[in-house]
């Protein structure tokens, strides 16, 4: 998938949120209904919407046709007649997690200006908002940097992290997780330093070796940090990439990094290897990471742009290729940036086939196109057309599909009514709006 079709302009859509009219409930019927002859026309269910156990959410859209149809009004495709049979699929979004991955360091206390409160309230505020908007769709769970654990104590020093894979609050369905995140944010204000690198290797072991390892669908990161990456007290560097330093916040002429000035002054050196390092482990585990530059990340824009370049999501409007929230646009400026992520990830061109048909060359989708007069048009996509659908993995059983080029753009931009996918022919009766 390119990176653009998670993270498209926000804006209104029908279908992904749009119907996906092949989602059905359970009393769907599976046969596969091919057109040459021996098989029966069979009813499917009625109106519904696609269930999952668990704690993911539904990320089906409504059912607007029944499972098994003809067309042309043939009655016995079996014995041959002038129609065409088909059999419908549950087709469904990918479930998505997102591990929220929130710097907690003391500078998150400062306001800045444009900003009327201070930066980790605004967090408070924008997660909330973000929330409200995708909590039903989006399986969400909280890290904090540093952070000892739920008694919100620091541990030794200001850069120590727990050991093991357990984070503050496991990824869960968003109507649950929402609560638990907006309340630990609360128990735990901001102090101590900016170890990045620690926070995101915890993430990759939640991910990969703790709780999270059992999730089903697409795992994320979502990093929010407003400094540098430090903490690391194996390095040593001069003024210039002395996080101290860089921030403006040591005398002239001085580099606050030097261990004969002052004994923590290496772990505020620039840790960007590191950091670099651990966010291409997660993408090489199929983990993506969202990088968010609150404000005070400005002097750090190469650094986050670098974790940007290995993440696997880079910011469609580029330069930079982080997400940069600006002191300007003020604490609206994060809800939006995080509304936009957010509502992004659920803009997928993938559709995740719930059951292997017999053979994928029989295999059809079939959008429904909105038209400036509201009536709606089936269009046919052809498989392994630029502007239409391609199977990336067949070995993949069910079969994921890959809605591509400019018809992927449109279910991004401007949607579409609802997605048919069909085995034996296309479903072209007029879609449900």
């Amino acid at each position: 998938m390119k990176k653009s079709s998670m993270l498209g302009a926000q804006v209104g859509l029908v279908g992904l949120a749009c119907a996906i009219a092949a989602a059905c409930s359970d009393n769907k019927d599976t046969s596969f209904v091919d057109p040459s002859g021996g098989g029966s026309n069979g009813t499917g269910a009625a109106n519904g919407t696609a269930a999952k156990s668990g704690s993911q959410p539904d990320l089906g859209g409504s059912i607007s046709t029944g499972n098994t149809g003809n067309q042309g009004g043939a009655t016995d495709i079996g014995a041959g007649g002038a129609g065409c049979g088909f059999t419908a699929f549950a087709a469904d979004p990918p479930l998505i997690n997102v591990l929220l991955v929130v710097d907690k360091s003391g500078s998150m206390n400062d306001t800045p200006s444009g900003f009327k409160v201070d930066k980790w309230t605004a967090l408070h505020t924008a997660l909330d908002q973000t929330f409200t908007d995708t909590k039903a769709k989006i399986s969400f769970g909280l890290d904090l940097y540093p952070y000892s654990g739920k008694s919100g104590a620091m541990l030794s020093n200001s850069c120590e992290m727990p050991t093991g894979a357990a984070v503050v609050v496991p990824v869960q369905a968003g109507t649950k997780a929402a609560p638990l995140i907006l309340a630990a944010l609360d128990a735990n204000p901001p102090e101590g330093g900016t170890p990045t690198a620690a926070a995101l290797t915890r993430a990759l072991a939640y991910y990969t070796t703790g709780a999270g390892k059992t999730l089903k669908g697409e795992k994320y990161v979502l990093l929010a940090t407003d400094g540098g990456p430090n903490c690391d007290a194996a390095l040593t560097c001069a003024a210039a990439t002395c996080t101290v330093n860089m921030d403006g916040k040591c005398p002239a002429n001085t580099n606050c990094c030097d261990a004969k000035i002052d004994k923590l002054g290496p772990t505020n050196c620039l840790d960007e290897d590191a950091s670099v390092a651990a966010v291409t482990k997660l993408a090489k585990a199929g983990i993506k990471t969202i990088v968010v530059g609150i404000p005070g990340t400005e002097a750090y824009s190469n650094t986050l742009d670098a974790l940007a370049a290995e993440s696997g999501v880079t910011n469609p409007g580029a330069p930079p290729d982080y997400f940069a929230v600006s002191a300007k646009s003020g604490a609206a400026g994060l809800s939006d940036t995080l509304g936009q992520i957010t509502t992004g990830l659920i803009k997928s061109c993938e559709l995740h086939l719930e059951e292997a048909p017999p053979d994928l060359d029989k295999l059809f989708v079939v959008v429904g196109v909105p038209n400036a007069d509201g009536t709606v048009d089936p269009v046919q996509l052809t498989r392994d057309d630029p502007d239409g659908w391609t199977i990336p993995d067949p070995s993949v059983s069910p079969p994921v599909l890959q809605i591509t080029g400019k018809t992927c753009e449109q279910i991004e931009t401007q949607g579409v009514t609802d997605i048919r996918v069909t085995y034996g022919c296309p479903d072209l009766r007029p879609p449900v709006k």
